[in-house]
């Protein structure tokens, strides 16, 4: 390429760039013409509905190329969170129809039975908490919440959900020193709850049950360091995160994902790549566009990073300290 440049022989380079790119070019043609209903030159598959219509096939296809985890990176907030609690919502309904198919009769009533029991169990508790709170003497003062759960009947949780609508690697799967244990997640998950008063069927927490985190300035900091922690520790595979993860934070993955075209700089677009490939880890990095139109990337990836000055001035003061 070198020796083609400096002879001046632009059409074999010409003739290779074709050659390469012929069939991507084709692919994103086809791609455009299809998402463009009206054939307008507006093209639809750059928009926020086709980012939450197809973010999960694609993580599902990073999944099965073993390219998880990933950060992927969208620079306004509300597209971040949409993302995940779409996924995270559309994995939770598969799950259900799937599993409801699957049931047997016997099975079914089986579990109608245990959710009636855990109902009563709950409402026991609460009449029982309402009468302590009800004592005003010190001698009849209630038992606490720990001897008041060993005078309950003790039900089974509900199973956690299944593996093949989840991202998460189980803790029993799970053969790392960095992973994360069972105890762990558990204290991580407590924190995060007393601190922000989200309960489990908050759509966040829901959604890193399914291994999906949120990372912005907007979210509280116990829910920040929730999501860092459990990536670091290979437990949330799928983090979408604005700037907040292109510097000072060590959440290197092995894809970095750019999601729609929201204000992104050549000098941020290096920033956030750079996450891509785990020293130790893999071999690779991988950048992935997605929803961002090809001559948009094309730029982000060719521009040279703006230049940084220094400024020092030079003054009487300054000299005489000098001399």
């Amino acid at each position: 390429l070198t020796q083609w440049y400096e002879t001046g022989a632009s059409k074999y380079i010409k003739i290779l760039y074709q050659g390469i790119s012929s069939n991507l070019k084709l692919h994103i043609d086809n791609m455009e013409k299809i998402y463009d209903e009206n054939q307008t030159t507006e093209n639809n598959c750059y928009n926020t509905k086709f980012l939450t219509d197809n973010f999960l096939s694609l993580i599902m296809d990073l999944h099965g190329t073993k390219k998880l985890p990933a950060v992927c990176f969208c620079l306004d907030r509300d597209i971040c969170e949409l993302l995940v609690t779409s996924a995270s919502d559309q994995l939770e309904k598969q799950e259900s129809i799937v599993i409801d198919s699957e049931l047997t009769p016997e099975i079914r009533r089986e579990k109608e039975k245990l959710r009636k029991q855990r109902e009563k169990q709950a409402k026991e508790i609460a009449r029982e908490m309402a009468k302590a709170a009800k004592r005003k003497t010190r001698d009849e003062d209630a038992m606490d919440n720990d001897e008041m759960a060993l005078t309950m009947p003790i039900i089974e949780e509900e199973p956690a959900e299944d593996p093949r609508f989840t991202f998460v690697k189980g803790f029993e799967t799970v053969r790392d020193s960095n992973a994360i244990s069972r105890d762990d997640y558990e204290f991580w998950l407590d924190r995060l709850k007393s601190k922000t008063n989200w309960t489990k069927d908050h759509p966040l927490v829901k959604a890193a049950f399914r291994g999906f985190g949120v990372h912005h300035a907007g979210l509280p900091r116990a829910y920040l360091d929730f999501v860092e922690t459990l990536f670091r520790a290979k437990h949330i595979q799928i983090v979408v995160a604005t700037s907040t993860l292109a510097m000072g934070i060590n959440m290197p993955c092995r894809t970095v994902l750019f999601a729609g075209d929201h204000g992104l700089t050549p000098l941020l677009y290096r920033q956030m790549a750079g996450r891509a490939g785990r020293r130790g880890y893999d071999d690779v990095g991988h950048v992935i566009f997605f929803g961002v139109q090809p001559l948009k990337a094309f730029r982000l990836i060719k521009s040279p990073l703006s230049r940084l000055n220094g400024y020092f001035p030079i003054s009487t003061p300054l000299v005489l300290r000098l001399l």
